[in-house]
């Protein structure tokens, strides 16, 4: 009987909680050196030190760091959720505050996460 490398619900869910939740730990099993991580760049978030493309274990880790040492998520739900045998789309509204300065941040945030043999092969956060 073949293996199956397509990722089942409860592991797509844990994918996204452990993304939204910036658990680093829990997102590291779903990664490899391969793996890519890119929040875009564009004009509201340029100064931001965690945007751009990010690859690899430690790189990813590195980025992901920098994310949780500047913004704590309060909470989130998922808008929409489509999920593929390569790849998962989600839509995830998120609120967020600024260990700085506490300010609120409240946004729409549109995960795309293409898997490969069961692991990350990208995520792109829009």
């Amino acid at each position: 009987m073949p293996t199956s490398h397509k990722l089942e619900d409860q592991q797509v869910k844990r994918l996204l909680d452990a993304f939204a939740e910036n658990d680093i730990q829990a997102l590291s099993g779903f990664l490899t050196e391969q793996s890519l991580l890119e929040f875009p760049v564009n004009t509201a978030n340029r100064t931001l030190p965690f945007v751009g493309q990010h690859q690899g274990l430690k790189k990813i880790e590195e980025c992901l760091s920098k994310k949780g040492r500047l913004i704590k998520t309060d909470s989130y739900q998922f808008q929409d959720l489509f999920v593929d045998s390569n790849m998962v789309t989600a839509n995830i509204l998120s609120s967020t505050r600024c260990r700085d300065t506490n300010e609120r941040i409240d946004f729409d945030e549109l995960l795309v996460v293409k898997i490969h043999t069961g692991r990350i092969q990208s995520i792109k956060s829009y």
